[in-house]
């Protein structure tokens, strides 16, 4: 079984990722700070960490994770933040908007 960390805060989101995740035989443990995510890790590495780029961790938390666990993160945000979008795609593996995020749930967890 797949594990994903998954720094989400909005509740529809979390309902999504969590429905799909036993279609696909994955386990989804979400995170509710910073410091949890990294205890989590040092716990147990997992195949992903799935971003809310629009949550508490920033793009340095990023940074750091990618840096010290060489863990693939794939951020998602609204598609109306081109900025930040521009610069997530610095930091993280992959970036896509909340409905490309969206429509490849299977595609991410399977």
């Amino acid at each position: 079984m797949k594990l994903f960390y998954a720094v989400v805060t909005d509740l529809f989101f979390i309902g999504k990722i969590g429905s799909f995740t036993k279609a696909v035989n994955s386990k989804v443990v979400f995170m509710d700070s910073y410091e949890h995510l990294l205890e989590a890790i040092e716990d147990r590495k997992p195949e992903a960490v799935l971003v809310d780029l629009a949550s508490f961790l920033t793009l340095a938390h990023i940074e750091t994770i990618k840096k010290k666990y060489d863990i693939r993160v794939i951020g998602y945000l609204p598609h109306v933040h081109a900025d930040l979008k521009n610069q997530a795609e610095k930091v993280c593996d992959s970036v896509m908007t909340q409905g490309e995020f969206s429509n490849n749930l299977v595609k991410i967890l399977g």
